[in-house]
């Protein structure tokens, strides 16, 4: 009669098939009771993700698409949530990542209030630097792409490493940081010529775009900043 043992039960008996990936993933914030390493590990990111993107605060407001929605989904609801969580989760893993120090691996213990205003930081500098190329469908922005927010979030953990995100001018001093690179970008039109003459609708969501984006993106911000 339990509702959170319901759900618990749900999501571990429906966890290979046949629910969606992305269903299961949205239900595990709600989840009280203790889950497998694998699905614990994505239910910070999860709700990380509801967060940014239903605080009117967030650079994401109402712009992430969730596989509940689906039948009242908004025009506006362009970036796939998958996305974004895996973005989170790539920070909050990888010992580089500058969500990485707001993780307990002994405890398990995140501090979500210090990773949320990093995120909310970087990519509301993210939405001033790139306006034209914000909010729009990934057909038209490849900002708005998996391979653009997987690769500016590689960017994010080099950014933000330095920034403290509860600063007044943390906003301001990300997107300093990020004019750095606008203008080697191509979100929306012309040709990515140091990736190979690639152009800009060509890039995909894929591990080899991915790589290739993020470390030029890296490459070209060290180089810039060495220069100022």
């Amino acid at each position: 009669d339990d509702v959170d043992v319901q759900r618990d039960q749900f999501l571990r008996i429906n966890n290979s098939k046949p629910l969606p990936r992305g269903l299961v993933t949205e239900l595990l914030p709600e989840v009280n009771s203790p889950l497998p390493p694998r699905l614990a590990l994505k239910k910070i990111p999860s709700a990380l993700c509801d967060l940014l993107n239903q605080d009117k605060k967030s650079p994401f407001y109402r712009l992430i698409k969730r596989p509940s929605a689906k039948d009242k989904r908004r025009e506006s609801e362009v970036v796939t949530d998958t996305v974004v969580i895996k973005m989170i989760e790539d920070s909050l893993t990888n010992p580089s990542g500058c969500l990485f120090p707001y993780r307990n691996i002994a405890t398990g213990e995140y501090d979500q209030a210090a990773i949320w205003a990093v995120l909310n930081t970087f990519w509301s500098a993210v939405e001033q630097v790139f306006p034209d190329a914000w909010g729009k469908p990934p057909t038209a922005s490849r900002l708005m792409h998996g391979v653009g927010i997987r690769s500016l979030g590689k960017l994010m953990d080099r950014i933000m490493a330095s920034i403290d995100p509860f600063g007044e001018r943390a906003v301001a001093t990300a997107a300093k940081e990020l004019k750095l690179i606008a203008p080697a970008c191509h979100w929306t039109s012309g040709t990515w010529e140091d990736l190979g003459g690639i152009p800009w609708n060509q890039l995909q969501n894929l591990h080899k775009h991915q790589a290739m984006l993020s470390n030029y993106l890296i490459r070209t911000y060290l180089e810039q900043r060495g220069r100022v």
